[in-house]
């Protein structure tokens, strides 16, 4: 355990301004997942929040129970956590591009069309769909569905606290054990892959969170804008779903904006 009396004032200084930008970066990384722009202090404690429960908790618990875990590989740890990230990576995206920018029914052409250019191919594989194409979908239906529901559960998956808290531990745990065993090529990669984790556990914990609701602006020249509202701060981001555009509008053109109480329904002055 550490020593606080050993520590000097310096030592001190350290810990408090490296725990400060810890604080700071999960909490920016959280709050730009949100519409909402948060000011410094809500970045602080947004961070703070997150540190405890998904890295000092986890790390904790770590700590106790590591001496009945050294039957575990390090191999095998190494393996969950590039699990672990390809898990959140695959997450990340679906909230990004389905959720947040609605690009489920665009994803689902392009793959529809991409199939299709696969089956014309003079391939192995193009050959492999022309001649069972029917046993495919019989048996584990329609490819794109299937594709979107498997990132669907995903999703879920990975949005669970409890995942999201295991997947910390298997993380400090790896670290701990690379470290333990001086192994600086497997230390140099756990840390990086736990790095990486970390940073999506809070971007995924961030969007789990996070609510884009329909809002209707007026601007100061008489123009209407209707769409979902991505950010508001400066500059308000604003996704036309039917165009498919982002509109970036300075927030002093605002007249005024509406948003909905009610999730993803429209304000009613605008309908």
């Amino acid at each position: 355990m550490l020593n606080l009396s050993s520590l000097t004032t310096l030592d001190i200084s350290a810990i408090i301004v490296l725990a400060s930008v810890v604080l700071y970066y999960f909490g920016r990384l959280i709050a730009d997942t949100h519409v909402e722009q948060a000011d410094k202090s809500a970045l602080y404690v947004t961070g703070f929040i997150f540190v405890v429960f998904f890295i000092l908790i986890p790390g904790i618990v770590v700590y106790y129970v590591r001496d009945y875990l050294t039957g575990i590989p390090l191999g095998v740890l190494l393996f969950l956590q590039i699990l672990i990230f390809s898990m959140l990576s695959w997450t990340l995206k679906t909230y990004e591009y389905f959720l947040k920018h609605g690009l489920s029914n665009v994803f689902r052409k392009m793959y529809i069309k991409k199939l299709e250019e696969i089956k014309k191919n003079n391939t192995m594989l193009g050959s492999l769909f022309r001649n069972y194409e029917d046993i495919i979908k019989r048996t584990l239906g329609d490819p794109v569905s299937v594709f979107l529901n498997a990132l669907e559960l995903n999703r879920k998956i990975s949005s669970n606290y409890t995942f999201l808290m295991l997947a910390s531990a298997i993380s400090i745990l790896s670290i701990h054990r690379a470290i333990s065993k001086n192994s600086l090529i497997f230390t140099a990669v756990t840390s990086i892959l736990g790095v990486f984790i970390f940073t999506m556990i809070a971007l995924v914990y961030g969007f789990s969170t996070a609510y884009y609701p329909p809002a209707v602006i007026y601007l100061r020249d008489g123009e209407i804008l209707r769409g979902k509202l991505l950010k508001f701060g400066d500059f308000i981001y604003l996704l036309d779903e039917d165009r498919k555009v982002k509109i970036f509008v300075n927030r002093q053109e605002i007249k005024y904006l509406e948003e909905s109480l009610f999730k993803n329904q429209w304000p009613e002055k605008s309908v």
